[in-house]
């Protein structure tokens, strides 16, 4: 009974495996984009061939039709490869189109987050009702230092000069 309980883990371990490593979006963009490079090189040299095979099959058109032929129908293979090779290309470039896509907007989603979670931290410290007991406590402050600023401005005591004696003295100037 015991041995048994014992075998038993070593024997899913051999079923389940190893953990696969997680693909992060950036490894995942630049596997597809070697791969996009290989097979634009593999669409190039197809390329060269196809035009090879037409020109052996042009060279042998008249004197050797058989070889002609076969020089045809290596075109033939060739071109079937380069069909599919384009249709691999054109899938994982939409493939990493959506995955670039679905990268961005995640590090949009991430960053929106990080602002909502910053707003979340300075809003926390404060709210309404201590803003407008702030903004309360300014008024009365600048209402304080206007008060003040006006006591200083007026003069002190009675008028120093008589408006009487300045009226006298500006006749003789005019005279």
């Amino acid at each position: 009974e015991n041995r048994a309980s014992t075998t038993q883990p070593n024997m899913l371990k051999l079923f389940v495996g190893k953990k696969k490593p997680t693909i992060t979006p950036k490894d995942s963009i630049n596997k597809l984009r070697d791969t996009l490079d290989m097979l634009e090189k593999r669409e190039d040299f197809l390329e060269k061939k196809i035009q090879m095979e037409v020109a052996n099959a042009r060279k042998n058109a008249r004197r050797n039709k058989r070889a002609a032929l076969m020089s045809l129908k290596r075109k033939k293979a060739y071109e079937n490869q380069l069909n599919k090779i384009s249709g691999a290309r054109i899938t994982i470039e939409q493939q990493l189109m959506a995955i670039e896509g679905a990268h961005t907007s995640m590090l949009a989603f991430d960053a929106m987050q990080t602002g909502a979670q910053a707003m979340r931290t300075m809003h926390g410290a404060m709210n309404v009702d201590s803003v407008e007991d702030t903004m309360d406590d300014i008024r009365d402050q600048m209402d304080i230092a206007s008060e003040i600023s006006d006591a200083i401005a007026t003069p002190l005591g009675p008028d120093i000069l008589d408006d009487d004696e300045l009226e006298a003295e500006l006749a003789e100037l005019e005279q």
